[in-house]
């Protein structure tokens, strides 16, 4: 399984998701963030932490 972060621009600065989501759900965030007027809305694979792989 592949985790994901959504990040974008927000008053200047560069903000980050604090929760990991499903490629699915990231896109879906992606484009929400970017109907609420965001800009520069990425969606990055993150490494998985903890727990056997």
């Amino acid at each position: 399984m592949k985790n994901f972060k959504v990040e974008w621009d927000q008053d200047g600065q560069r903000v980050r998701s604090v929760v990991s989501y499903s490629e699915r759900a990231a896109q879906t965030r992606k484009k929400e963030l970017e109907a609420e007027g965001r800009t520069n809305v990425t969606v990055l694979e993150v490494p998985i932490s903890g727990g056997k792989r």
